[in-house]
């Protein structure tokens, strides 16, 4: 609707005001920008460029920043050799003649300016064509203003059908991810029950074993969803400020999730660079050790679950920025990778790569989404590289205070 809006405007106004070229800027979240260009020679009008003006290689850019600082018209005969733009670049390097530019007020509030040339004549743009002008201006900015009004309420109902489809992919999701856990626990069950009859302890140990691993990733399939409900609900949520050790930290989650570590057949491995001491004391930051805690089993855990008879290994890191010195926690895998289009879809809530009901790998789709989250309440941050086939490296960085 815009894109229409504005080629009637330019067209309208060149035809009416005797103009070879017409600029019309709009006032956006970083100021005004070029959206639209007619001119006479070659005919042609370019829509929606989004495109600076202030490098003065499109047109007067001291005769727009006037008006639009002012609000006052500029009407000039010759510019070149009258009125306080002479110097202007654009206008020495092309020897301007008529010249108009006029703001576009919407409600006393700047929506845009509306610049006219014609370097054919002198005195092209008269007092009577500006009166006409300021009136289309007029007409102008309200048309703008409902323009955008739509095509604002279009993106924002854009954003909801694709909030509401990914919300209903997620609920067809976590069925299948409460499902099947379920039912591998009622079965399982009927396992103990027959192994009870029959006096086949082995067999019993083995079936409890089955039954609190898939009861673990479901309570930690609960907490994740539970988590993210407590951060989209606009809850404040005030990370507490704990003495941790990222050592303790990593060994904790690392028992956490040993027991998918090994139905994978996955080998866990934890590195210490060199500038650490062997007593562990440059290891230690002030964080929620709950939001920690929750961030390394998010991402062992997913490493693990993408990784088939292959080594994931956690490496702590120090360093310093800005004098501000961090530690960083990176968890890198060799299990399939991710595509660089997907990287910061894996971090977004209600999102999977595979969120097909017949995927391979179980997952819920949000332990990634909540993990950046509680990073950035710490005051840290949560990367991402991957490379199809070869792996995937998450960084956890995080302030030492």
């Amino acid at each position: 609707m815009l894109q229409r809006l504005l080629r009637a405007l330019i067209e309208t106004v060149m035809e009416n005001a005797g103009a070879r070229r017409c600029c019309v800027l709009l006032e956006g979240d970083d100021g005004l920008r070029i959206e639209g260009v007619g001119q006479i020679e070659p005919a042609s009008v370019t829509l929606l460029q989004s495109t600076s003006f202030e490098d003065g290689e499109s047109l007067a850019s001291s005769v727009v920043m006037y008006v639009a600082r002012t609000g006052e018209d500029v009407v000039l005969s010759n510019a070149s050799s009258e009125g306080p733009f002479t110097a202007d670049p654009y206008v020495r390097r092309h020897g301007l003649r008529s010249l108009l530019c006029t703001a576009i007020v919407h409600h006393g509030v700047l929506s845009g300016v509306l610049y006219l040339e014609n370097n054919l004549v002198a005195g092209a743009f008269t007092r009577l064509r500006l009166r006409l002008l300021r009136q289309v201006a007029v007409q102008i900015a309200s048309a703008i203003e409902n323009a955008r009004l739509y095509q604002r309420l279009d993106q924002a109902r854009a954003r909801a059908e694709d909030a509401a489809l990914a919300r209903t992919n997620f609920l067809r999701t976590m069925s299948h991810e409460l499902r099947t856990p379920l039912n591998v626990v009622v079965g399982y069950s009927a396992l103990i029950r027959e192994a009870v009859d029959d006096g086949d302890m082995g067999s019993l140990v083995q079936d409890a074993a089955a039954i609190e691993l898939v009861s673990t990733r479901l309570a930690r399939t609960f907490n994740g969803i539970l988590e993210l409900v407590r951060l989209e609900s606009g809850e404040a949520v005030a990370p507490r400020q704990e003495v941790v050790s990222l050592r303790d930290a990593l060994a904790r989650a690392g028992e956490e999730v040993s027991a998918v570590m090994g139905k994978r057949g996955n080998r866990f491995v934890v590195q210490v660079t060199s500038d650490h001491d062997d007593a562990g004391a440059g290891d230690v930051v002030q964080t929620d050790s709950g939001m920690l805690h929750f961030c390394l089993v998010a991402l062992l855990d997913n490493a693990a679950r993408f990784t088939s008879d292959g080594t994931i290994t956690a490496r702590l890191h120090r360093g310093e920025e800005a004098d501000r010195a961090w530690r960083e926690i990176e968890v890198e895998d060799t299990g399939i990778g991710i595509a660089d289009e997907d990287l910061e879809r894996i971090f977004a809530a209600f999102q999977q790569v595979d969120g097909t009901s017949t995927r391979v790998h179980e997952g819920a789709g949000v332990s990634l989404a909540v993990a950046r989250r509680f990073a950035h309440l710490v005051g840290g941050q949560l990367t991402a590289s991957s490379e199809l086939g070869v792996g995937s490296r998450f960084r956890l960085r995080l302030p030492v205070t």
